[in-house]
């Protein structure tokens, strides 16, 4: 939600994929996400990445009706906390650390260009995990994001 929020400014559309009915997260954060011109797919999972050498589709299914929709994207950020669920990520092509996390590099940038991760979910060398690093690897993300889409940058 945190990550959404902070790229909705430089982004076209921002969509947050959801996977329950409502969110359980601050009331100012849900009120902000509600108030921002970000499109919420509640009770949803992103399943799959489409793309040739870049993000270019993400498949999301709605876990109520299983039916699934193909967004067009520029790019992914994947914000996973607690217990991440990595099975679909190497059919996506994304290089994981070990079985249950992503390698990223320090700009948060996976193996798939134009996908990002933070969290939990990521590995890279002398990463501590605490709830304060997994913030600044969201403002990461999110700043890489905005790079990445604004290209050239000059900032």
């Amino acid at each position: 939600m945190a990550v959404a929020l902070e790229i909705v400014a430089a982004a076209k559309n921002v969509t947050l994929v959801h996977r329950r009915e409502e969110f359980r997260a601050m009331e100012k954060n849900v009120e902000a996400v509600r108030k921002a011109p970000i499109k919420v797919l509640f009770n949803a999972e992103l399943t799959s990445i489409e793309g040739d050498d870049r993000a270019r589709r993400a498949v999301v299914y709605d876990n109520r009706t299983l039916r699934k929709s193909i967004l067009d994207v520029d790019a992914v950020i994947i914000n996973i906390g607690f217990e991440p669920k990595t099975t679909p990520l190497p059919k996506w092509g994304i290089a994981l650390e070990g079985e249950r996390l992503i390698k990223v590099k320090m700009d948060m940038s996976t193996s798939v260009q134009g996908i990002y991760a933070c969290g939990d979910i990521v590995s890279y060398p002398g990463k501590d995990k605490r709830i304060v690093t997994a913030c600044g690897e969201a403002v990461t993300a999110v700043m890489s994001v905005y790079k990445y889409l604004k290209a050239p940058y000059w900032a």
